[in-house]
């Protein structure tokens, strides 16, 4: 999905495929995608992330907050 300067597969079909996964196995796939997600913002601002990345990670998110009724572990961050 952040592979540049374009990912093997549309963004729909990580989107939709990491969703799937969290409803089917939450306890085991959410973890590490809470993980991943609070790692990759965190490097943001100090490792000069590509801005198309940045859009990529953030139009996911965005949609994938959006399939979950915007419930996140909004304490951590």
């Amino acid at each position: 999905m952040l592979s540049l300067p374009s990912p093997p597969f549309p963004q729909i079909y990580y989107t939709a495929l990491i969703a799937e996964l969290c409803k089917a196995s939450p306890n085991t796939v959410a973890p590490p995608v809470g993980r991943a997600v609070r790692k990759i913002y965190g490097g943001m601002g100090s490792e000069g992330v590509d801005v198309e990345v940045m859009k990529r990670l953030g139009d996911w998110f965005a949609t994938h907050l959006s399939n979950f009724g915007f419930q996140w572990m909004w304490k951590e961050w």
